[in-house]
């Protein structure tokens, strides 16, 4: 597969496990090789700390096993001119603007060709909000989250906002599909395309 050869030329492994798609995209599983860690700041810095093992690739050698991220793969020639100029920037330009806080999903790289876009991004594990909630809601046989668990993941959820408007960006698109889990509960607001930035007559400062 194409994508597969791309993936592991830019030192990441791309497993055939699908976590996510869109309306032009297909999220997948995938593995940034040890070379790509000592090339890769942002992704050293976030991921070494997060102790992210792999079951599905084994190692080699003694070194540790590569770390997890999840590699978003945009048709950009299947999808509408507007997208690829517009709104797809937009995704980047908000990820990028909006990097280092710990309730926002990281983008440490991209690449592309004349077909597709390729988005390296934080793992979240977990899935989406709304899986979670109808998941706790089967196993405690009532709806929703119980208290102490929903005003845990809306305190992070209004972090993530807070750190968007700090960073110039509004996000538009807040919705628990778009609110990810990662595999030690913490929320990660995602879902950049409609945002933009901040206009300036509501650039107050803060109170």
């Amino acid at each position: 597969m194409e994508q597969v050869r791309e993936c592991r030329d830019n030192g990441y492994l791309l497993s055939s496990r699908k976590i996510g798609s869109g309306a032009f995209s297909k999220v997948y599983l995938a593995c940034a090789t040890r070379e790509r860690m000592q090339h890769n700041a942002k992704l050293a810095s976030d991921l070494r700390d997060k102790h992210h093992a792999v079951g599905l690739w084994s190692t080699h050698n003694g070194h540790p096993p590569p770390l997890r991220v999840a590699v978003k793969i945009i048709s950009t020639a299947e999808a509408p001119v507007e997208f690829s100029q517009k709104f797809l920037p937009r995704e980047i330009s908000s990820l990028n603007a909006t990097y280092r806080h710990p309730n926002v999903v990281q983008l440490y790289k991209t690449y592309q060709n004349s077909q597709r876009s390729s988005l390296v991004l934080e793992l979240a594990a977990r899935g989406d909000l709304l899986e979670h909630i109808n998941w706790v809601s089967e196993r405690r046989c009532s709806p929703g989250l119980d208290e102490e668990e929903a005003r845990r993941l809306f305190r992070q959820l209004v972090s993530a906002v807070a750190h968007h408007r700090s960073s110039g960006i509004v996000h538009r698109d807040l919705k628990c599909e778009n609110t990810l889990l990662d595999d030690r509960g913490l929320l990660k607001l995602t879902g950049e395309p409609l945002a933009q930035p901040l206009p300036s007559s509501l650039d107050y400062p803060d109170s």
